[in-house]
């Protein structure tokens, strides 16, 4: 975990906290962050995959058509069988994208990891909320703003996996 870059990014803070503030925002929020942004990294991936798959299959289908008209019989008969597939493979791709949401969990995730990644940085540059001499009140600041933010975020799917299954 400490090769990561995120992590790379806060060391320097990090020598000079004390050890409370060591344990919390390396445990806790460096994590998460970090959890965040891997997240973040697979969804977008996913998503980029399964559109350019499932973009490259729907252009297909045209030429695929252009194929079909000649004559001969064989090229006639597999080309339709590649129509079909490529025609249901679209299908199937753009259904799981919509299921599976990846486009907007990748957003999502790269929107939280960013958010607490701002609140660590006026942290430890002391600005906006943080803006106070007495270190103790600043980090406190840094936990509850950052647990109330996370909590919010589990609420949110806790509420959205509840409506679902009231939904089935």
């Amino acid at each position: 975990m400490k090769d990561n870059y995120i992590f790379k990014e806060y060391q320097d803070y990090l020598k000079k906290c004390s050890s409370t503030e060591q344990n919390y925002i390396y445990n806790r929020l460096i994590n998460q962050i970090i959890w965040y942004d891997k997240q973040a990294i697979k969804k977008q991936t996913m998503f980029k995959r399964l559109t350019i798959i499932s973009t490259i299959s729907t252009a297909m289908i045209p030429i695929l058509s252009l194929i079909e008209q000649y004559d001969i019989k064989i090229i006639s008969i597999i080309t339709k069988i590649l129509i079909s597939i490529a025609s249901t493979g679209s299908a199937v791709l753009l259904s799981i994208l919509y299921l599976c949401e990846y486009r907007n969990l990748w957003i999502e995730y790269r929107s939280s990891c960013e958010i607490l990644k701002s609140i660590l940085h006026r942290y430890f540059t002391q600005t906006n909320e943080f803006k106070t001499t007495d270190n103790n009140k600043r980090f406190k600041l840094l936990v509850s703003t950052c647990e109330e933010y996370m909590t919010k975020e589990f609420q949110t799917w806790t509420e959205l996996s509840h409506d679902t299954s009231k939904e089935q």
